[in-house]
């Protein structure tokens, strides 16, 4: 059992860093074309498309992809797969619905309302019923990627978690752009025929296990609710903090704006992977040169990592080109919060592990209030950088708060 543990750790960590390194490179050439094939008011419609899809998606599924991977991975565990069975089939149900449903209301006015009252957007009027279909797909397909990692599959789980979808809309682009097609009506039907593709995909993949259950279980809906409401919340409350600084953007900027601020964003979430990346690769290598004292190697590899983040900063830079450099002095500003936000991520994942969910909720809610409002003063004064430096100091406070 210990050899069979430890087996799945190193191929589940294989898998997870791989897929992450190639999602990465997909993400780098999907976002170039992105840039190329629409306006930046159409590619700044496209990031608030994506970050409202990731954003209702998260409030449909109510923490129920966490509880399927508990679920399913400990009753499995215990003997007991027809309870497994029983919980993929009744959370598929409900998520099913529950997407359906906020798909129909976004398409009947919901949509349209957010879109001129919330985000001040007119472009995303004219996707609404797009943006409900790519909804339920997405949201259907974030549940499948949780299917696989409750059954220890995790190099399905990582290329169903946007791996896939990456490299497929990268294949439907480069498509588009070689037969010289353009706009966010051309992109949205590309993303949306990706969904679908990696959607179909993961379902013919995972069929053949429930095929395979023959036992009978069953699960009750308070059962799965206990577990997945303080999840859900905090996700919730996470994913608003996260999104929110584009929203305010959209609110009181234009698109052109929103579309240098998302650009950005996926700039540093791109650096910070890497840096993560380089960190898990020269980790043990720094541990032995520092046991051993040898400082002058020790600060050779430092450099040598703090210079291929840098390098790759420069290239990812290039990737939206032209009117996305104006963004550098804000790619500078979101990059500095990031770095130290990176200090203390580990400390407040860590608390959430251990039973303090509670706790960082209130944390978390009253920040992201902070945060808001903080912005939406700080954006007249200073546009872009002050919605960047309000959301970077609520960052500290959350972290600070943390560790007290």
């Amino acid at each position: 059992m210990a050899v069979g543990l430890s087996d799945r750790l190193i191929k589940g960590s294989f898998w997870a860093i791989g897929t992450r390194v190639i999602g990465m490179a997909a993400s780098i050439g999907l976002y170039g074309l992105l840039a190329r094939l629409m306006s930046p008011d159409e590619l700044g419609a496209y990031f608030l498309i994506i970050s409202l899809i990731g954003t209702l998606g998260t409030i449909v599924l109510f923490g129920m992809p966490q509880v399927a991977v508990k679920v399913m991975a400990s009753s499995i565990a215990t003997g007991d797969p027809g309870k497994a069975k029983a919980a993929v089939y009744k959370m598929a149900t409900l998520a099913t619905v529950s997407v359906v449903s906020v798909s129909v209301l976004l398409d009947v006015g919901l949509g349209k309302w957010i879109a001129e009252r919330l985000l001040h957007s007119m472009i995303i009027i004219g996707q609404i019923k797009m943006v409900s279909m790519l909804l339920v797909t997405t949201t259907l397909l974030m549940l499948m990627a949780e299917y696989f990692r409750g059954l220890h599959d995790i190099r399905y789980a990582s290329i169903f978690s946007g791996t896939a979808s990456s490299i497929v809309l990268l294949i439907l682009a480069a498509g588009l752009w070689i037969l010289g097609g353009k706009g966010l009506n051309h992109v949205m039907t590309l993303s949306l025929l990706a969904s679908v593709i990696v959607l179909a995909v993961s379902v013919g993949l995972f069929l053949p296990w429930l095929g395979t259950v023959r036992e009978k279980g069953t699960i009750s809906l308070k059962e799965l609710m206990q577990d997945a409401w303080p999840i859900a919340i905090m996700n919730i409350a996470v994913i608003v903090s996260l999104q929110g600084a584009l929203w305010m953007v959209s609110y009181t900027m234009t698109e052109r704006e929103v579309a240098v601020y998302g650009a950005v964003l996926r700039i540093v979430g791109l650096l910070t992977m890497t840096h993560g990346l380089l960190i898990a690769v020269a980790q043990s290598s720094m541990a032995e040169l520092y046991a051993v004292n040898d400082r002058a190697r020790l600060e050779k590899m430092a450099r040598a990592m703090s210079t291929i983040t840098f390098l790759v900063g420069l290239v990812l830079g290039l990737v939206f080109g032209g009117y996305y450099e104006s963004g550098y002095e804000l790619l500078l500003v979101v990059a500095g919060f990031y770095a130290v936000g990176i200090y203390f991520g580990a400390t407040f994942n860590l608390l959430m592990m251990t039973g303090h969910i509670r706790s960082l909720l209130w944390v978390v809610i009253a920040v992201t209030v902070l945060r808001f409002v903080l912005a939406f003063y700080f954006a007249r004064w200073f546009g872009l950088i002050g919605i960047a430096v309000a959301w970077g100091i609520g960052g500290w406070i959350q972290n600070i708060s943390a560790w007290i």
